[in-house]
Formats: C-alpha cells, structure tokens, sequence
C-alpha cells in the first residue's frame, strides 16, 4: 500500500469509528431522556418499559462494539454498564431514594462528558489523517469550522449536546 492509500485507508476506518462513537453518543441521550424530568407526575406506561428497555439492551449490545473499535478512547466502560446495571427499570428507577437517583444522573453526565470528549480525540485524529484538504478535495470539517466561525463543520461531526 502507498503511504497515501495507508492514509486514506487510516482516515476511512478512523470516520467509522467516529459514527459509531456518535451514534453510541446519541444512544447514551436518548436513554437519559426516559428519566432526565423524573417521575412526579409521570405514568409509567408497559409501552415506557418496552421501550426503555430495547435502549437498555441497545447500549448494553453497543457497548461492547464501542469498546472494540474505539479502543483507548472508550471512556469508563464498565461505569457505563454500571449505571445500566442500576437502572434495570423506568419502575426501578421510579422507587429509588432522591440520593441513589441523583447520584446516577451524575454519574450519567460523567459519562456523556468523556463519551464526548472521546469522540473529540477520534475528531482530531481524522483531521491529522484528512489533513486542510479532506477526501475529494474539500476542506475537512474540522477545518471549515475554524476558518469560518459561523460555520459549525458538517452535522455529523457537530458535538453531542446533552438532552434537556
């Protein structure tokens, strides 16, 4: 392989992984909008649970697929099935004292912090790889988003946000 082949081939496998981290990222959202409000006036329907626990097994699979592919830059993998561990249930998560449900939206904020800054060390990566010019010639996004403030780089590329 030529050392530009090697690169390129490098910066392909580095934008997989980067998609996996962002869709494990979103996954990691999408779980914390079951309980991000708590329950005070909230009914805990058995479609909720269904669905809560489909995203459960989701990050539970994925987890481990993060953790192959991203390697070193997978943060706190084992405080990930931690929390997942502890909330085996939206009626699970519903009886927990204010102490335990606070502690695991913490915890749970620790891990969407370093998921995205896992996701940000995979993002500079790519740019060492991709270099000004991206594939196809075009500026990386990473670039672009420095040259120009208004532009945020591509969507896929943007940082996580937490949910509210």
């Amino acid at each position: 392989m030529t050392s530009k082949r090697a690169k390129r081939h490098a910066s392909e496998e580095l934008e997989r992984i980067i998609r996996i981290c962002q869709e494990y990222t979103q996954l990691w959202s999408h779980f914390f909008n079951y309980f991000a409000d708590g329950f005070e006036s909230r009914k805990i329907t058995p479609e909720a649970e269904t669905q809560f626990f489909q995203v459960m097994t989701d990050l539970a699979r994925k987890q481990y697929r993060l953790r192959f592919f991203v390697k070193e830059d997978c943060p706190a993998d084992e405080k990930m099935l931690g929390i997942l561990g502890e909330a085996v249930s939206l009626a699970n998560i519903h009886d927990m004292t204010e102490a335990q449900f606070n502690k695991m939206q913490h915890s749970w904020h620790v891990i969407f912090i370093a998921l995205n800054k896992g996701l940000g060390r995979l993002m500079q990566k790519h740019a060492l790889y991709a270099g000004p010019r991206g594939r196809n010639g075009r500026k990386s996004p990473q670039k672009a988003s420095r040259e120009t403030p208004t532009d945020h780089g591509a969507e896929s590329h943007a940082p996580q946000q937490a949910p509210r």
